[in-house]
């Protein structure tokens, strides 16, 4: 399950923290959370979090576990 998600300020993408700790970034599209990736923790230090509303909807349209 992913705890915060973040969006990237330069790219289209959300950058996400599982609860096992895990960094995530992926496309902020329709079904882009089949293309994540892993990241570094740091990479969300450039990003802003997203609200606990509009997060649920980014994970929600982009296919990502809530």
């Amino acid at each position: 399950m992913i705890e915060a998600v973040f969006l990237h300020p330069t790219v289209n993408n959300y950058v996400g923290v599982a609860d096992e700790g895990d960094w995530w970034q992926w496309p902020a599209e329709h079904n882009g959370w089949a293309r994540r990736k892993r990241c570094d923790a740091d990479l969300h230090e450039h990003c802003e979090e997203l609200p606990a509303d509009l997060a649920r909807l980014a994970l929600r349209l982009s296919g990502a576990p809530e």
